[in-house]
């Protein structure tokens, strides 16, 4: 009886639309420009690809899989969240982590963003991602022996030597460019792309924009480095951030591209 009370009820609705997403990723769900999309009770940024809108919806990797709605305004959606397989390691020390005075201008500095959309496409913020291997991907858990749950990995980092140019994945205002290095992270650059959409880019040899410049697709903004307390080499961390999430980078950007 019950089933066939949804039957009829779904029938008298019309097409409820369901949309698939792995654990980590963001996802587009098609919607007028007014419209407002929600997903866990948070209003997801809308915006413009391709001449249309969508609800950029991100979901965090520790969402977990099942099916959840999605409101967009007066209408309704589902959103199947399929499980991720990340990468475990285990470093076999103890994670220490100490204060850094600079952590909390850094998340004053990122408060301060009120940028429109500013991009259409995304590009890889190494020339040629192809020639250096990746060291370590999204979703990492490193597995310490006094966080036995694990510290997830927030972005991934590219072999790059040291001085790789590093360039800028879309169109943006730089919020942080190197005003005080971060302890663990070292020279960082943050860029915001409007549409709630963040760029980082971690462990800098150097940064050769200042915090407030516009930046352009695809231009230089620093070189890749090691740099900072928890490196282990030569690298480029990259980080893609929509809203509160970080998501995915290189699946982020195949979505745009």
């Amino acid at each position: 009886m019950g089933i066939l009370v949804l039957v009829v009820l779904v029938g008298l609705v019309g097409r409820v639309d369901t949309f698939d997403v792995k654990q980590g990723r963001a996802v587009l769900i098609p919607c007028e420009q007014n419209d407002t999309v929600v997903f866990n009770g948070i209003a997801q940024p809308v915006v413009l690809y391709q001449d249309r809108s969508y609800g950029l919806v991100a979901v965090s990797m520790f969402t977990q899989p099942a099916i959840y709605k999605i409101t967009i305004s007066q209408r309704m959606a589902y959103l199947r969240v399929r499980k991720a397989v990340f990468e475990v390691s285990y470093p076999g020390i103890n994670y220490v982590e100490v204060a850094d005075a600079n952590k909390s201008k850094f998340k004053i500095a990122l408060l301060a963003e009120s940028v429109q959309q500013l991009w259409g496409s995304f590009v890889w913020p190494l020339l040629d991602s192809t020639l250096y291997p990746v060291s370590s991907g999204f979703g990492r858990l490193r597995k310490y022996l006094n966080r036995p749950k694990g510290v997830p990995h927030l972005g991934i980092d590219w072999e790059a030597l040291r001085c790789t140019p590093v360039v800028t994945a879309a169109n943006g205002v730089v919020l942080w460019a190197n005003d005080s290095p971060l302890l663990y992270e070292g020279p960082t650059i943050v860029i915001a792309h409007g549409g709630e959409v963040y760029t980082y880019y971690l462990h800098l040899a150097e940064a050769i924009v200042k915090t407030g410049d516009y930046v352009f697709r695809g231009q230089t903004i620093g070189f890749s480095g090691g740099v900072g307390a928890n490196s282990t080499g030569d690298h480029l961390d990259f980080r893609v951030k929509v809203g509160r999430v970080f998501v995915d980078p290189p699946d982020f950007i195949k979505l745009f591209r």
